[in-house]
């Protein structure tokens, strides 16, 4: 006999948990709303205990039995479907042919988690004096500090 899924088991699906259910009434459009947009998500996929699918933290290996991966695949489309219903159609094509919703969000976040001004990727340098000083990929890896000193005027820089 099959065991059944608590409500609160990453795996439970409600019967109300269906592909229109989630609409944070915010489609993703880019750049200029991926802040917001993230942030709304995030919050409906903890309430509906599916933050791991996005997050990477529920992984379809670490269920052993074929029912279990069969409901982990279907729990995984319903959060592509989530995805895909909330986000502007140009990018409803990026997601509709990917089969895992962990390398979706991924994806959106590559793209459009940047500095809407410059353009800049986030948390890959700091601002100091008002310059942004990238951090090498040593530094990136080992989260070490380094001091920068940036000069204003003749544009000079001492590092």
């Amino acid at each position: 006999m099959a065991t059944k899924i608590g409500h609160d088991h990453p795996l439970y699906l409600s019967t109300s948990d269906v592909p229109r259910t989630v609409q944070i009434g915010i489609q993703l459009t880019g750049m200029e709303n991926y802040s917001l947009w993230s942030r709304v998500m995030t919050l409906t996929f903890l309430t509906k205990n599916k933050l791991g699918f996005i997050d990477g933290s529920l992984k379809r290996d670490d269920f052993e039995t074929d029912l279990e991966k069969k409901q982990w695949d279907h729990c995984n489309v319903v959060v592509l479907s989530w995805l895909m219903n909330n986000v502007s159609k140009e990018l409803v094509s990026a997601i509709l042919f990917q089969s895992n919703a962990v390398l979706v969000w991924k994806d959106l976040k590559e793209r459009f988690d940047k500095d809407l001004f410059t353009g800049r990727v986030k948390d890959i340098g700091e601002v100091i004096d008002g310059l942004y000083i990238l951090r090498s990929h040593k530094h990136l890896e080992s989260k070490e500090k380094r001091s920068f000193a940036a000069t204003k005027g003749h544009g000079e820089v001492e590092i």
